[in-house]
């Protein structure tokens, strides 16, 4: 069980990320996984990514009420077998810390942290079918993207994005650590209750797209971006002598 949350930190949490509070409490008040979680989940991960409680009411908007979940490890069981289904959403983007219960108000709650989906995996979907199974956040609400903006996320999947590849060999010791820590500085105090700042250093790289992973290879690394903006100067040098060089050229 994570630290204890109070009720303060869900107006807190609302002001710095997107926020999605779901009951959850079933039909017969022994908790279920909602059916709308998956447009949730689809549209904060072709967005900026957020955070779903579920035990949690909103009732009006911005009024929220823990009501706690019961049955937590069978919602939560639930949840991890449809993320592995494709018959139910397209892309699995969470690792198990991004599951976890916490505790608010007394009462045990499910947080769900979704993360921004790479651009190779957008759109993330419910079912098969993209077209009408991929939701957007407007407003704070969840709504199917049309066919145009589909076509356009599917044809940014397939372009060159050499920024977001994954570097063999590299790995976060070849990083400049103060010049991370300098702008994990930066990030909280620009975003002071951001859920990303409690983050260990391998996962907030990987939040920020500084580090990933190559699914198909099943390796981890560096991503090129990573590189530029934390790598050090020798290890930049070494795998991109063309980058360097041509930085190095004088001015006139």
């Amino acid at each position: 069980m994570s630290a204890d949350t109070d009720l303060l930190d869900l107006a807190t949490l609302a002001e710095s990320c997107d926020l999605e509070c779901k009951a959850a409490q079933g039909r017969d008040g022994r908790g279920e996984l909602p059916d709308d979680v998956w447009r949730t989940y689809s549209a904060m991960a072709n967005g900026e990514g957020g955070v779903i409680l579920l035990g949690v009411q909103e009732r009006p908007p911005g009024q929220f009420k823990v009501l706690g979940l019961p049955g937590l490890e069978r919602v939560r069981k639930a949840l991890w077998d449809n993320l592995h289904n494709r018959k139910q959403i397209s892309s699995n983007l969470l690792g198990e810390g991004d599951v976890q219960p916490v505790l608010m108000d007394g009462h045990s709650v499910l947080r769900i942290r979704v993360p921004r989906a790479a651009r190779q995996l957008r759109p993330v979907h419910l079912g098969a079918n993209p077209f009408g199974g991929t939701y957007l956040r407007r407003h704070e609400g969840d709504y199917a993207a049309d066919d145009e903006t589909v076509r356009r996320m599917l044809a940014e999947r397939v372009e060159d994005s050499r920024d977001e590849r994954v570097l063999q060999g590299l790995d976060i010791v070849d990083l400049d650590l103060d010049t991370v820590q300098a702008y994990r500085n930066r990030f909280a105090a620009v975003k002071p209750n951001h859920p990303w700042t409690d983050l260990a250093v391998p996962e907030f790289l990987e939040r920020i797209g500084a580090f990933g992973r190559n699914r198909e290879a099943g390796t981890s690394g560096l991503r090129l971006a990573g590189l530029l903006m934390f790598g050090r100067a020798e290890v930049i040098r070494d795998a991109l002598p063309h980058y360097m060089w041509t930085a190095a050229l004088p001015t006139r």
